[in-house]
């Protein structure tokens, strides 16, 4: 089932709105993926393409099977300043074509706000403690460059990050900056993806800026992680059903294992 909360942060000063997937089989113990653009996980009605990942048919479905250990899925929905609030790092040149209201980038604070009240609160709502191989973060486009930056920011709280089609083309000297700077643990898996299409022009030169993203970020993750899983595919677009379509393969990389260490 998905149920719905706010929480009010006094690092965003604002509330959020939480969509939080619990599987059936839900004892006390669950690993716990934490997901960006929560309105376009669940619900059609809420997606703006009304499009979405089904992340609870797809989770279930693999639980259900044995795939999987139980995983709750934190689905936090984006505010007003999306592009700001994903930003880890210098923006502007996003709003040199794209004519619409912004602020500073504070992608800092959104990741603050996730480990430090967020984190919290899924605790004491569902009684169990985070331990760091049970603890995931997913994201797509501006959310899967938060997920990175959150990833290697907090390498010490979040085991497995999915990084779907990261958009970063607009400042890849700001991409490399953060990867000099900022750097994962050994032992977490990154799970880093984009299609060979992602404009949907099928034209080399306009799809080559997502592309290279990856490219700049399996140079930097691949000497420093034990497990990296980096893919292009072929004719694949900046879309939810492109990324609805790699759940399975993303769910089954980060959940091997039983679950362990985890305190009730």
């Amino acid at each position: 089932m998905v149920k719905t909360f706010k929480i009010s942060s006094k690092i965003l000063k604002t509330k959020k709105n939480l969509r939080i997937f619990i599987p059936n089989q839900y004892r006390g113990e669950a690993r716990v993926l934490y997901m960006h653009d929560g309105q376009n996980l669940f619900d059609r009605d809420s997606s703006y393409s009304h499009e979405i990942w089904d992340m609870a048919v797809q989770t279930q479905r693999l639980i259900d099977a044995g795939l999987i250990e139980p995983l709750l899925i934190v689905g936090i929905d984006h505010g007003k300043y999306r592009l700001d609030e994903y930003a880890p790092f210098d923006n502007k040149k996003i709003y040199e074509t794209l004519k619409i209201d912004h602020v500073e980038p504070f992608g800092n604070l959104y990741m603050s706000f996730i480990v430090n009240e967020l984190m919290p609160f899924i605790e004491k709502k569902f009684k169990f403690k985070h331990v760091k191989h049970n603890t995931y973060m997913a994201g797509s486009s501006m959310g899967g460059l938060i997920s990175l930056y959150g990833g290697l920011s907090y390498n010490n709280v979040f085991g497995g990050l999915g990084i779907f089609s990261p958009s970063s083309w607009w400042n890849p000297l700001g991409l490399e900056a953060l990867l000099k700077v900022k750097f994962p643990s050994f032992d977490q898996k990154y799970f880093v993806v984009c299609g060979e299409n992602e404009a949907g022009t099928n034209n080399p030169k306009d799809n080559q800026k997502y592309v290279k993203t990856i490219k700049i970020i399996k140079k930097y993750l691949k000497p420093q992680v034990k497990n990296l899983y980096y893919e292009t595919y072929e004719g694949a677009k900046h879309n939810e059903a492109f990324w609805a379509s790699l759940v399975p393969s993303f769910l089954l990389y980060i959940n091997k294992g039983p679950i362990t260490n985890m305190e009730v």
